[in-house]
């Protein structure tokens, strides 16, 4: 997730962590550039799967209604507690259409959380309380990704109470590893829920030519490991890239997918899980 304030709705702004193309030469410094969910044993045998992400819904109708618009199983991440969040909910629902919480959280740059932001100086009680009103303004969200956080997102014990609060909902996470240092998904696993990380952005520059490159990394990334989780955001270009190359993933052999159906396939802890139970189904048979 960019770290940009939310009423603005196309501003140009520095991220402490993308993925780029492949063709990158060398990292510029603080910018991861592997791909960040390290499983990669069972890759597909015909389709492998993306999920794309579109943050900061919640502001702009106009952009938001065109996101909403896309073909296929996209994933729109809502800011809570902004002026057409409970609009783009329902016009999710309608358009059946994913929704996931996009919490707001401290970040390293100051920028203003906004209401029920998180932040590492709240207390237990007041922590959990914010994200109770804001995981309760959204009651059809299956998951959650980080606002920012480049801050929040490195703390081990406010982690872990986001972890405590999505297992009592049974909510996946999306960690959108805005810094290198995020702590996030591993207390994820820790807490065995289901989740990943941000592969890709997309639009980390808003432009034809690097959202294209982001793009086609996005495909490569996705026939390497066997899945991919890219997020973008509502700006004119990037839907209109989408808009035009959605249809292309096909060709590629990928299917598009909501995030909770990619979390549910890869998250390493769910993977384990079905690992296990698979070992325990065969030493009963060999058993009898």
């Amino acid at each position: 997730m960019r770290e940009i304030n939310p009423t603005i709705t196309h501003q140009h702004s520095n991220i402490e962590a993308i993925s780029l193309p492949t063709n990158t030469s060398a990292p510029a410094e603080g910018i991861e550039v592997t791909p960040h969910n390290q499983v990669h044993e069972t890759k597909p045998s015909m389709m492998s799967k993306v999920a794309i992400i579109i943050d900061d819904i919640g502001y702009n109708h106009a952009q938001g209604m065109r996101a909403m618009a896309l073909p296929g199983a996209i994933t729109y991440a809502i800011i809570p507690h902004s002026p057409k969040a409970e609009f783009f909910a329902l016009e999710a629902q309608k358009h059946e259409k994913e929704v996931m919480l996009h919490a707001p959280m401290s970040n390293v740059h100051n920028i203003p959380l906004g209401e029920n932001g998180l932040s590492e100086t709240m207390d237990e009680t007041h922590f959990k309380q914010a994200l109770k009103l804001s995981l309760d303004s959204l009651p059809d969200a299956k998951g959650v990704n980080n606002h920012m956080g480049s801050l929040l997102t490195q703390k081990a014990l406010p982690m872990e109470w986001v972890m405590q609060a999505l297992q009592e909902r049974q909510l996946y996470f999306i960690d959108s590893r805005t810094t290198s240092n995020s702590v996030a998904w591993e207390i994820a696993q820790h807490f065995n829920i289901p989740s990943l990380k941000r592969d890709v952005f997309l639009d980390h520059k808003p432009t034809h030519e690097f959202i294209e490159k982001q793009f086609s990394y996005l495909i490569s990334l996705a026939k390497e490991q066997g899945y991919a989780v890219a997020i973008a955001h509502p700006y004119p270009e990037t839907i209109a890239f989408l808009e035009q190359h959605l249809s292309s993933l096909s060709e590629h052999k990928i299917s598009l997918v909501s995030a909770s159906e990619l979390v549910s396939g890869y998250s390493p802890n769910k993977m384990a899980q079905k690992n296990t139970k698979s070992v325990t189904k065969l030493t009963k048979m060999l058993l009898e």
